[in-house]
């Protein structure tokens, strides 16, 4: 559960990066990738939600009623508000960065996750998140913006 929770706020993280790129990205390649991320995030999060829901306290609560994603709007994220006050010429490249860096963390926490994951499907689920978002970060290293 605890595994299950840092990844939904991490995957609302990413669809509030993927929102605030829509319509800016002028790399083909890189608007291609974030909308894949944003597709496959949406479908993870979809699942995680329901197992979550099917949890004995229904995944809603952590240590004395704490709610982790709802500490900290997306308004107080800095690497958000960078994202949203770039210029046209610096989007391509500063999306890059701050999806980089959030994934980067994807990685960290499933992999941190995956010895502790409980359920084949939790299992699977911290070992496709830590596969993916390393290649993701891979193909962004890749791009012109980068």
């Amino acid at each position: 559960v605890p595994f299950l929770r840092a990844m939904v706020a991490h995957h609302d993280r990413t669809r509030v990066i993927a929102a605030a790129a829509t319509g800016r990205i002028t790399d083909v390649e890189l608007r291609t990738l974030v909308a894949a991320v944003d597709v496959t995030e949406a479908d993870e999060l979809a699942s995680m939600r329901r197992w979550l829901a099917a949890a004995p306290d229904g995944g809603t609560t952590g240590p004395a009623g704490h709610h982790p994603h709802h500490d900290a709007p997306a308004t107080a994220d800095p690497d958000l508000a960078r994202l949203r006050a770039a210029t046209t010429d610096r989007f391509d490249a500063v999306l890059v960065e701050v999806l980089t860096a959030h994934q980067r963390a994807a990685v960290t926490l499933a992999r941190t996750h995956l010895p502790a994951a409980v359920g084949p499907e939790v299992r699977d689920l911290a070992d496709r998140v830590a596969r993916s978002r390393a290649a993701q970060i891979r193909l962004m290293a890749g791009l012109p913006a980068a």
